[in-house]
C-alpha cells in the first residue's frame, strides 16, 4: 500500500483498518486479503475505504447478504473501481427507480455482477420512452427477463469506450439467456 499513498492526502486510518477487520471479519483470509489489497488497494485507501462500505451498505439495503456481498467482492474484485461503482450504483438506482421488489433486484446483482460492473446504463425514464412502456411495464419485463436490463446500455458519444464494453457484455447477456433457453443452469 506504500507506493500508492500520497504525502499531499489526508486519511483516516481508523476507517482502512476498520474496513480491513470488516473484509477479515467476513471471511477474507490473510492471503487473499493481501492480493486484494495489492490489485486493488483503492479498496481501503481512496476515501479511507468509503467507497467500500458505500457500495456494501447500497448492496445491503436491497436484501444482499453479508456473505452474499463479500462472495460478489471476492469473485468480481474490479467491482470496486471507480467506473464499476458508478455502474453498480447506476444499475441499483435504475431498478429501485422502476420499484422494482429487492427480491428481484437482489436476484439480478448476485446472477449477473459482472455485466452490472461493465455497463452503464440509461435512465430508467429513457428506457421507457424508447420502449413506449410505463415503468410498471418495465418492471415486469425485467422481473420475467433479467437480461433485457442490459439493452438499456447508454450509447452517447462521450462514453465510446465504454459501449464497446457493452457490446461484449450484451454479447455475454445474449449467450448466457440463449443458454438459460435451452435449460442449462445458471453460474454451471
Amino acid at each position: 500500500l506504500e507506493q500508492d499513498l500520497s504525502d499531499r492526502k489526508t486519511y483516516s486510518w481508523r476507517r482502512i483498518l476498520e474496513t480491513m477487520e470488516f473484509l477479515e471479519k467476513v471471511g477474507c483470509k490473510e492471503e487473499k486479503l493481501s492480493s486484494l489489497l495489492k490489485t486493488y488497494p483503492a479498496l481501503v485507501i481512496e476515501g479511507s475505504g468509503k467507497r467500500f462500505y458505500v457500495l456494501f451498505g447500497r448492496l445491503f439495503k436491497v436484501g444482499l447478504q453479508v456473505n452474499e456481498i463479500y462472495r460478489l467482492f471476492i469473485d468480481n474484485p474490479e467491482m470496486l473501481s471507480d467506473k464499476c461503482v458508478m455502474n453498480i450504483r447506476k444499475t441499483l438506482d435504475f431498478l429501485i427507480g422502476i420499484r422494482m421488489e429487492t427480491q428481484f433486484i437482489r436476484k439480478i446483482m448476485l446472477s449477473h455482477m459482472e455485466v452490472i460492473g461493465s455497463c452503464s446504463l440509461q435512465a430508467p425514464r429513457t428506457a421507457c420512452v424508447s420502449l413506449n412502456v410505463s415503468e410498471d411495464e418495465l418492471c415486469k419485463i425485467l422481473t420475467k427477463e433479467p437480461l433485457r436490463l442490459f439493452s438499456f446500455v447508454s450509447t452517447t458519444k462521450k462514453k465510446r469506450k465504454s459501449k464497446l464494453l457493452s457490446e461484449d457484455s450484451r454479447k455475454y447477456a445474449e449467450k448466457t439467456a440463449f443458454l438459460l433457453r435451452l435449460g442449462y443452469v445458471e453460474n454451471s
